[in-house]
């Protein structure tokens, strides 16, 4: 009995020693693999950045060799503005990017993916320093380096919006050493949307199919949800209903035209 115990011991630590080895040299390739694919894609934002949309906008930014603002910071001379703009009809990206000069101009890169089949289209131009000036006066109007970087809540419901359908404004800056990043969806017209279209029309001179639109404030989108047809007895409107709450917080502007 004694003997049939040890052979069988015997055979079950001959069998078992080569899993473990394998189990190593996967694991081993597999890490390897990683840090590989790692270090041929840059860090563009903050995981914590963009609400989960930052790997997608970053496959879009290294698909356009465009360089990374985020990890620019290591330069206290370097500065440096970035608009993405994500359609929410197409799901295309655009991208501009202003970069100051020591000499006091700019340049101005857009870059965008268009045509049958799909292909890159790069333009590059100098900027003056009276539109930098321009620029940073809006820029300075704005607050962009103390805005949110998300969302803000809806003061009225203390909660955030919820946006169907809605075009996806994305803006860096890299400054001094500092980063900062803001992600608004269908932002209403304010000192950003200002800035950010002067950035569109006036410095990268895109033409206005290319321009993104600023949404119309909520007061009006919610007149156009309630004006009803009004009933045959009575000159003034006279909703079938009335809408839930939450459906205010919703915009459906998109769907009911």
């Amino acid at each position: 009995m004694e003997v049939l115990v040890i052979a069988s011991l015997l055979l079950n630590i001959v069998v078992l020693v080569p899993l473990p080895l394998t189990g190593i040299a996967t694991l081993q390739t597999n890490s390897q693999s990683a840090e590989s694919a790692t270090t041929k894609t840059q860090i563009y934002f903050p995981e914590s950045a963009l609400e989960g949309l930052h790997q997608f906008i970053s496959a879009y930014l290294d698909h356009f060799s465009e360089p990374s603002l985020f990890t620019a910071t290591s330069d206290p001379n370097f500065t440096s503005y970035r608009f993405e703009f994500m359609s929410a009809q197409t799901g295309r990206v655009n991208t501009i990017r202003l970069s100051f000069n020591p000499d006091g101009t700019g340049t101005v890169t857009a870059v965008e993916e268009s045509g049958t089949p799909p292909a890159l289209h790069r333009t590059q131009t100098t900027v003056s320093p009276t539109i930098i000036n321009r620029f940073m006066q809006r820029l300075e109007k704005s607050k962009f380096w103390s805005m949110p970087s998300t969302e803000p809540v809806c003061p009225d419901s203390g909660r955030k919006v919820i946006k169907l359908d809605a075009s996806t404004w994305i803006f860096e800056g890299v400054h001094n050493g500092h980063y900062h990043v803001v992600l608004r969806r269908a932002p209403e017209s304010s000192p950003f949307t200002e800035m950010v279209l002067f950035l569109v029309r006036d410095v990268a001179n895109l033409s206005e199919p290319n321009v993104p639109r600023v949404s119309a404030p909520k007061s009006e989108k919610l007149g156009d949800r309630r004006n009803f047809p009004p009933s045959a007895d009575s000159n003034s409107f006279s909703p079938p209903f009335e809408l839930p709450k939450l459906l205010l917080d919703i915009d459906l502007l998109p769907f009911l035209r």
